[in-house]
């Protein structure tokens, strides 16, 4: 996105050339937020908590931060991207705000894809993840309304089918069981 040039005289060309653009330092800076927080929430032993892990307070303060900062980083994105959305849908949008629109849309759909990439196990300990993207099944955007249903449904599945079971050894003197 390139801003428009003022007042040329008064602007050496190494100041136009060089001066700092502040939605695209933003949008950098957000795109490197997604990536630290799709790595955050494919930490295991962050993310999941077990009786057998170390249950110390120590590592219950980090499971409980790093689910606030993907949490709250999360819904940060969705909501900055609705509203932009909604503000765009329904004013004469200025350009700016199109590029802008365009940058978030693409953040928001790599991040959604980046949770869509995390195995079932990950996805069930993220519980709040269905509830905030529910705001984003009323999106416009077609790609980001087929990525949220398929999170949506894989959440729904992991939570609501069972943990598989290991198989029971059978007993010598029993007869093996014939499954249909």
């Amino acid at each position: 996105m390139r801003l428009p040039a003022t007042n040329q005289s008064s602007h050496s060309f190494f100041d136009l050339l060089y001066r700092p653009r502040y939605l695209e330092t933003a949008m950098y800076g957000r795109k490197w937020m997604n990536r630290f927080i799709l790595h955050l929430a494919s930490m295991k032993d962050l993310m999941i908590t077990s009786s057998t892990s170390d249950s110390s307070a120590d590592a219950t303060n980090r499971t409980a931060t790093a689910h606030a900062v993907v949490r709250d980083q999360t819904q940060s994105l969705i909501s900055a991207f609705l509203h932009l959305e909604a503000s765009i849908n329904t004013d004469k949008p200025h350009p700016v705000d199109t590029a802008l629109f365009a940058r978030l849309t693409a953040l928001v759909t790599d991040l959604l894809s980046g949770y869509e990439k995390l195995d079932d196990e990950t996805l069930r300990h993220l519980t709040w993840l269905s509830p905030a993207l529910s705001s984003c099944i009323q999106s416009s955007n077609q790609s980001i309304r087929m990525v949220v249903q398929r999170l949506v449904q894989r959440t729904y599945q992991s939570t609501a089918a069972p943990p598989p079971m290991s198989p029971q050894p059978s007993h010598p003197s029993s007869p093996p069981v014939e499954t249909v």
